[in-house]
């Protein structure tokens, strides 16, 4: 079984062939005046070629598209991700704690205060 890349490979190759032949053939001189069956083979085998190289250009997008998004990265509200796509910042923020009741609420909650006692929320592990 031939791989993937190999494959793409000699259809992207093959398509290039192609596009080189149609312009060889468009570029023959024929004696005749009005448009010749070499012109016009020729500008089939141009069509194939483009048609192969718009395939090839498809498949590596939805690839590489597909394995995006089955696993996107997960960015958390504190977090920035650079040019390159690498996630910046810390991984966790402890979550807010009440310092009267020890009343615990999760990072992404929208409590300044504590909803059991009243107290400010400060946010130390």
């Amino acid at each position: 079984m031939i791989s993937p890349k190999v494959r793409d490979l000699f259809s992207f190759l093959g398509s290039v062939v192609l596009i080189i032949i149609g312009i060889i053939l468009i570029q023959l001189e024929t004696p005749f005046e009005t448009i010749s069956a070499i012109e016009i083979s020729g500008l089939l085998f141009l069509f194939i070629g483009f048609t192969g190289i718009g395939g090839f250009i498809y498949r590596i997008i939805k690839q590489n598209w597909a394995r995006y998004s089955a696993n996107p990265p997960t960015v958390k509200p504190h977090q920035q991700i650079d040019s390159a796509g690498t996630i910046n910042g810390p991984t966790d923020i402890p979550p807010k704690i009440c310092p009267v009741c020890d009343e615990k609420y999760p990072e992404s909650t929208i409590h300044t205060v504590c909803i059991m006692c009243g107290t400010p929320l400060n946010s130390k592990a």
